[in-house]
């Protein structure tokens, strides 16, 4: 058979501004905007038809540096006493990072680093310091609270410097996080005067974000987030090239707590994927759980991992000119709020007030 037997030869190539004047024509321009430009994201409105024109003129550094695979982060409660044994069976079962309080800290640090990629500790206090395990074998750890407290000269124990934007998350407002990222980092590069400096600040930092269930919202979130803090880093390092990728460690499940297990597991499953689709490299479901719900919530990981093969695949949404396009629209928007904060006073002046954003972006 011939292709003319299936119509394809109906179809002819046509450019999106070809497509837009078309539709245009046929529908006017009240039907075109209320079919093709519904507002999906805060701020952002998204047609139907992107090629690579809408791309083309992005700069050539804009390209995102994403691992192909993250950690599940699980705490341990305060019920419970795990023998070593139960510790590695835990890292069998699909968790890559623990998470310990204070009183865990010197019970089961040891054995857990381990078997287990990542720590994450809540907070220190200045007591530690005499029983902080050796820093060799803490290189690479992702480290909270104020661990710079209790820093030893001369040593670095992972990931203690945060920028911790979780809190802001209950505004459902994805712009809002991005400038306070920005923010935060902008007040942390003031004390930067040099390369070696800003290697090491680089280094030991990490962002700490809360995900909602607007998935594709989420998603554009976390890619600006770690574009804009390449960029900001390499033109501050005058470098043209993005050499380091920041850690984002993501915190999910919130909004979930009165769901029945059945309908948390289907809501978690897309806001887990928002997060490996947007580039976590760390993730927590904060849900109050028992033996049976925490086992599920860890399963999506494995699933997502072993079955559909995420953690093999960098970016797997790199190359799609509709999320590349939103993603660099969110940058710019929150890129010109974050300067006009900073003409304000940056965020000694801002305080992260919602309402005073509001008036910004509106000004």
């Amino acid at each position: 058979m011939i292709m003319e037997n299936y119509h394809f030869s109906e179809f002819s190539s046509m450019t999106k501004e070809d497509w837009i004047n078309t539709s245009l024509a046929t529908l006017g321009e009240e039907t075109f905007t209320a079919l093709y430009h519904p507002q999906l994201i805060p701020h952002l409105g998204v047609f139907s038809y992107y090629d690579q024109s809408d791309i083309a003129s992005e700069p050539s550094w804009f390209t995102n540096r994403m691992s192909a695979d993250w950690c599940y982060h699980e705490r341990i409660r305060d019920d419970e006493n795990m023998s070593p044994l139960e510790l590695e069976a835990l890292a069998q079962l699909g968790v890559q990072g623990l998470i310990l309080t204070e009183e865990q800290l010197l019970k089961y640090s040891a054995q857990s680093m381990k078997v287990f990629k990542k720590l994450s500790f809540d907070s220190f206090k200045v007591g530690f310091e005499k029983d902080l395990p050796d820093s060799k074998k803490c290189g690479g750890f992702v480290f909270g609270g104020k661990y710079s407290e209790i820093q030893k000269e001369g040593t670095s124990f992972g990931y203690d410097l945060e920028i911790d934007v979780s809190g802001y998350g209950a505004k459902q407002d994805p712009v809002f996080e991005v400038v306070m990222v920005l923010l935060y980092l902008d007040e942390m590069l003031t004390s930067v005067s040099e390369g070696e400096a800003l290697d090491e600040l680089c280094s030991r930092l990490f962002v700490r974000m809360q995900l909602s269930v607007h998935f594709l919202s989420e998603v554009v979130k976390l890619r600006s987030v770690s574009l804009l803090l390449q960029s900001v880093i390499s033109l501050v390092r005058e470098e043209r090239q993005p050499s380091i990728n920041i850690p984002i460690y993501v915190a999910i499940g919130s909004g979930l707590e009165a769901m029945a297990l059945d309908q948390q597991l289907i809501r978690l499953t897309s806001v887990f994927l928002s997060a490996v689709l947007g580039g976590a490299s760390d993730i927590e479901v904060v849900l109050e759980s028992n033996n049976k719900s925490i086992s599920r919530y860890r399963d999506i990981s494995n699933l997502l991992r072993e079955e559909a093969m995420l953690s093999m695949v960098v970016d797997p949404l790199s190359g799609s000119y509709f999320i590349e396009k939103i993603t660099h629209e969110m940058m710019r928007k929150s890129w010109l709020f974050f300067q006009r904060i900073k003409d304000k006073g940056g965020l000694v002046w801002f305080q992260g007030d919602y309402d005073r954003f509001i008036q910004i972006t509106q000004s």
